[in-house]
């Protein structure tokens, strides 16, 4: 034994990988977060959540995208698995979100049961890696437009132009 019963194994194991639980009840709209969610979510633990909260949170590019999800899964009783972004003081935040409609064996009681992780870092990662492949890419096209010279001093020059032609692009979009 480690002193720790399996609430507190959960919450620390939550922590650990930035991931929050949460449930929604169907019939009467209400919704349970766990400590991690709020903290992820960067709400106070008295906050009463709602649809309208949490949907004011969504960027609102996804928000079309995450309303459709939400609504075929209690229409069609089906799970989901979503990114989305969503907006806490301006920040930008990527979730990656699991949810699965359910009903309580004893109280007959319909019910959605959600996860969600923050995966920002990943998706900084997953940028970086793109742009240098973008880079990469154009070097090799531009170097394979130039076997035949023999000058590397103006492909070297030429590639690092093309290289800065593209990162601009890329950190805009």
């Amino acid at each position: 034994k480690i002193g720790m019963g399996q609430a507190e194994v959960l919450a620390y194991s939550q922590r650990l990988c930035t991931a929050g639980s949460w449930i929604y009840l169907c019939e009467t709209g209400e919704y349970w977060l766990s400590q991690e969610l709020y903290r992820m979510l960067q709400l106070e633990e008295e906050t009463a959540v709602t649809s309208k909260l949490f949907l004011s949170l969504i960027h609102p590019h996804d928000l079309p995208g995450v309303k459709e999800a939400f609504q075929l899964l209690l229409e069609e009783r089906k799970s989901y698995h979503l990114v989305h972004r969503i907006i806490i003081n301006k920040d930008i935040k990527w979730l990656e979100v699991f949810a699965e409609f359910a009903i309580a064996p004893e109280t007959k009681q319909a019910y959605i049961i959600g996860m969600m992780r923050d995966i920002s870092d990943l998706k900084q990662q997953q940028d970086k890696l793109e742009k240098k492949r973008l880079a990469f890419s154009a070097i090799t096209h531009y170097l394979a437009q130039m076997t035949d010279s023999t000058d590397w001093q103006s492909i070297i020059k030429q590639a690092d132009e093309t290289i800065q032609q593209v990162l601009p692009v890329v950190t805009s979009a």
